[in-house]
């Protein structure tokens, strides 16, 4: 997977289609464990899961709409920003590209649905923030949430979280 100018590898090795497949299924019918949310718009990101499996970490999250207007989106952001210490100062962005993601589509009034996103795994430092962002399409809904380094030191393996 190349990010920008860098490259990530994994180190185990190569992912079938069905391996990827099954991991997902697992990640899908896995047990929620976290609690963490925003809610702006009539609308609410949930984390549910954050589910490690070798050299993938596989993101859980739940989107609902409790408005009356459709919420279509239109693209997905996720990166690794610096917490802003003062309004003076500069930070920096490094975006992640995903190997997996669900695609959504349309959440009509009053629907929920799931969504899982595929990363290369990571950890942060302690100035650093995990950032995930939905936009809208020809809307200003859009949605942002942080995960901070020990929601992602919490992470369950992938095999054994359900048993």
């Amino acid at each position: 997977v190349s990010i920008g100018d860098q490259v990530l590898k994994f180190t185990g090795e190569k992912v079938s289609d069905t391996e990827l497949k099954n991991e997902l299924n697992l990640a899908k019918s896995s047990k929620s464990f976290f609690s963490t949310s925003v809610h702006k718009y009539g609308m609410t990101l949930r984390l549910k899961n954050i589910l490690v499996l070798g050299d993938r970490m596989f993101f859980s999250f739940e989107i609902s709409n409790k408005s009356n207007i459709p919420y279509d989106l239109d693209f997905m952001r996720t990166y690794i920003r610096d917490r802003q210490r003062s309004k003076r100062s500069s930070f920096e962005e490094k975006e992640i590209i995903p190997f997996y993601k669900d695609c959504l589509v349309t959440l009509f009034k009053t629907t929920k649905s799931e969504f899982i996103i595929g990363l290369p795994k990571f950890t942060l430092s302690d100035n650093k923030d995990f950032c995930i962002e939905l936009f809208e399409e020809n809307g200003g809904r859009n949605l942002s949430m942080k995960i901070k380094n020990r929601q992602l030191l919490r992470s369950k393996d992938l095999l054994t979280h359900n048993r």
